[in-house]
């Protein structure tokens, strides 16, 4: 929807012209950071949803959210990025009869991305870094399911808890697939509010 500005033919009313043509490119371009702060917002509570909730208490608060908005020269962009570290994960096992602790280093957005085990989501774009197979150390990726101990009692485990491993959250996918669906909206609400 086109916005009408009236002014006198005159040389004040072309003054008055060129001045109300600035403020409405400005408040355009402040229109346009809002709408992208929103979408920004709206894509970081989606992913923080998933990845700080108790899904996975061992991965969970671990993925930071970081967001920037910005308009230089008349262009607003926004980036969104959701940043994790490494984390250990621990279980029990046996080794010669004995009870050890085995422990591997995981990132906890592909995890929460892609899952692990049977349940894993493979990527054409991470092919062999995601997926199924490639959690560190495993030996059960292949298998429908398996089981692992959630205790020890007198130098034996017991407990045991039977998984198929971690099923993929997909907080990324779902954050970017409600920003394309939400941006429209989100422009024409914020574009509706400049006034000239």
């Amino acid at each position: 929807m086109g916005k009408k500005i009236r002014v006198p033919l005159s040389a004040e009313g072309m003054s008055i012209l060129a001045q109300k043509i600035l403020d409405y490119q400005h408040q355009a371009e402040m229109a346009a950071q809002r709408a992208i702060q929103r979408l920004m917002d709206e894509g970081g509570y989606i992913i923080g949803l998933v990845t700080n909730g108790s899904y996975h208490s061992e991965l969970s608060g671990h993925v930071v959210i970081v967001t920037e908005v910005s308009g230089e020269d008349g262009n607003a962009k926004g980036v969104l990025k959701a940043i994790s570290d490494e984390v250990p994960i621990t279980w029990k096992a046996t080794e010669n009869g004995q009870v050890v602790d085995k422990t591997v280093m995981v990132d906890p957005l592909l995890m929460y991305e892609f899952g692990s085990g049977s349940a894993a989501l493979d990527s054409a774009i991470l092919k062999g870094l995601v997926g199924r197979g490639t959690f560190p150390g495993q030996t059960h990726a292949f298998q429908s399911s398996w089981w692992y101990a959630t205790e020890e009692v007198d130098g034996h485990l017991a407990g045991w808890v039977e998984t198929s491993g971690i099923s993929p959250m997909r907080p990324m996918y779902r954050a970017s697939e409600k920003m394309i669906m939400d941006y429209e909206r989100f422009f024409r609400e914020e574009f509706a509010r400049i006034s000239v």
